[in-house]
């Protein structure tokens, strides 16, 4: 990125992904005759994650944004080093941090990812992120293998962060695994691993979510009765995909994700309106595409329970796509449930809804696997399961009481 004057910060982002050992930073001028100055440094001087780079005038200041599985994330600066030098500059220091000061995590229950390079369909590999089960007040029996929740990434070009999720560690503080996928077409892996998704969204994505979960299952770390899935968006169509067109998944949760892509192709806001070009196809030329790959013109082939949540202000996904799933799953006679939010747009905002999100998702999968929330958890009625008559929940204006806590086990 230009810096104002004549350099330009170069950041080796797939490097550090994969190598975790080092991480790559350097500058480059722009003069004639320069020659390109990097400095390799250890993994402690800079945070996991880190991104957003924005040097300052003078060049002598990098700042950006950075993580860590065990620290929130914040705002960093660095001394870049002069030109020469071959040893490891000073730590990055925080100078502003994103999470609240009063949110106190005791480290005893903070899951820390191992990065996962797995084999998926056609020969490749995908990557991700594999939070184990974490709360040093209970251990499951020694023959159970835990559930496990694969979370699909939005975007769909986008990535997974190593930073401390709260939205991830409530599930393994709660017994579950976790497997955080970079399905091909995520970024952080160069470009090829990025233009996999080109004309492959609805394909590769689910592939490589389902191939994430099966390795899990081959190697003993999650249970193949219980493996669910949940994505938000792009992460929510992947989702209702791999429901719809696999059977590797026994339930899953969709938040404000696209159902019906030649909808979403038609309903989208202006600035996103002709990305489904790269990802799908062009729309209306290739309109058999865009319907062989919608869950909702398919819902005969699904067999598993969903939860859909959503937004009622959605302007990117609009409501519609939830509602269209939900009675088409309705009239499938599968269990479901809608869950509609209202003051709510793409992405849930309000902290009482994101808290009645999470624990109506650990109530659905209760419910379905089979396990007792401490406490009796969240109260959700489950179309086709509790009562075939029911409707959807109506829109909420609030979150309901739950069990926000991170240090509390909900599984007993």
């Amino acid at each position: 990125r230009e810096t104002g004057t004549s350099k330009l910060v170069i950041l080796s982002a797939a490097e550090a992904k994969q190598s975790k050992r080092s991480k790559l930073l350097g500058l480059l001028g722009m003069g004639a005759g320069d020659a390109f100055s990097a400095v390799e440094f250890a993994q402690e001087c800079l945070p996991d994650s880190f991104g957003g780079l924005c040097p300052s005038p003078d060049g002598r200041t990098l700042y950006f944004l950075g993580a860590a599985p065990d620290v929130p994330g914040g705002l960093y600066s660095w001394a870049v080093p002069p030109d020469g030098a071959t040893e490891a500059p000073d730590k990055a220091e925080m100078i502003a941090c994103s999470m609240s000061k009063d949110m106190q995590i005791d480290p005893a229950f903070v899951s820390r990812p191992k990065l996962l390079k797995f084999p998926t369909a056609g020969g490749e590999h995908a990557y991700g992120y594999y939070y184990p089960p974490e709360n040093p007040n209970f251990e499951g029996a020694d023959a159970e293998r835990p559930p496990l929740l694969v979370k699909a990434h939005g975007g769909p070009t986008a990535c997974t962060r190593v930073s401390l999720n709260p939205g991830i560690q409530y599930w393994t503080s709660r017994g579950f695994a976790v497997l955080d996928v970079d399905y091909r077409g995520s970024t952080g892996y160069g470009r090829k691993y990025r233009e996999r998704l080109k004309g492959n969204w609805g394909i590769v994505d689910i592939e490589d979510v389902c191939a994430g979960a099966q390795h899990l299952v081959g190697r003993g770390l999650a249970d193949a009765k219980r493996l669910a899935i949940d994505g938000g968006s792009a992460g929510g169509y992947t989702t209702l995909g791999a429901l719809t067109f696999k059977d590797v998944f026994t339930a899953g949760c969709s938040l404000y994700g696209v159902a019906d892509l030649a909808a979403l192709a038609g309903d989208t806001h202006k600035f996103e309106s002709r990305y489904l070009d790269g990802l799908v196809g062009r729309y209306p030329e290739e309109s058999a595409v865009y319907d062989a790959r919608a869950p909702i013109k398919h819902t005969d082939r699904l067999s598993c329970p969903i939860l859909l949540l959503q937004g009622a202000e959605d302007k990117i996904v609009p409501p519609n796509q939830a509602e269209l799933m939900y009675e088409a799953v309705k009239a499938q006679g599968i269990p479901c449930c809608l869950k509609v939010y209202a003051g709510e747009q793409h992405g849930f905002r309000r902290s009482e809804n994101i808290e009645d999100a999470l624990d109506s998702e650990l109530a659905f999968y209760a419910r379905v696997f089979g396990f007792r929330v401490a406490g009796g958890g969240t109260a959700l009625r489950i179309t086709n399961l509790d009562d075939k008559d029911a409707e959807p929940d109506g829109a909420r204006e609030g979150g309901a009481e739950g069990h926000g806590d991170i240090r509390s086990l909900l599984l007993a």
